[in-house]
């Protein structure tokens, strides 16, 4: 596994930051229908981990406590703008963790934001039109 994850404890957390480097790797940056829904990080994490049964969810929550403490998450914008249920709290927190662990990344974080950056100027052209 990346050093880059080497903090992060639990097989079933480990296994679903892979699992969703790998789902984003593999998708193109947005997709190809009418929506033309980017495929960010975010998300493709929210895709994968929305994905899960609540079983693996749990699994994956219990793996969040028991995380090396010394990783503190970023709070530079509001994760939770979205959430109406606690499921969806739950999930977005998830994702925002998952995230940032992958965003340590060099290559993926790059991606990351050119997928930004095409969603930004596909927005702008549909709005022109």
């Amino acid at each position: 596994m990346s050093s880059a994850y080497a903090y992060v404890d639990g097989a079933d957390l480990t296994g679903l930051i892979l699992e969703i480097r790998d789902e984003f790797v593999r998708r193109l940056p947005y997709e190809l229908d009418d929506t033309r829904r980017p495929n960010s990080l975010r998300l493709v994490a929210l895709d994968v981990f929305e994905g899960k049964s609540t079983g693996d969810q749990v699994a994956v929550m219990r793996d969040l406590i028991e995380t090396d403490p010394s990783f503190a998450i970023a709070r530079d914008r509001d994760i939770f703008e979205y959430a109406d249920t606690v499921g969806a709290f739950i999930t977005d927190f998830v994702c925002e963790f998952v995230g940032q662990v992958l965003s340590r990344d060099p290559s993926i974080r790059a991606e990351d934001d050119r997928r930004s950056a095409l969603s930004a100027e596909s927005i702008e052209e549909l709005e022109e039109h």
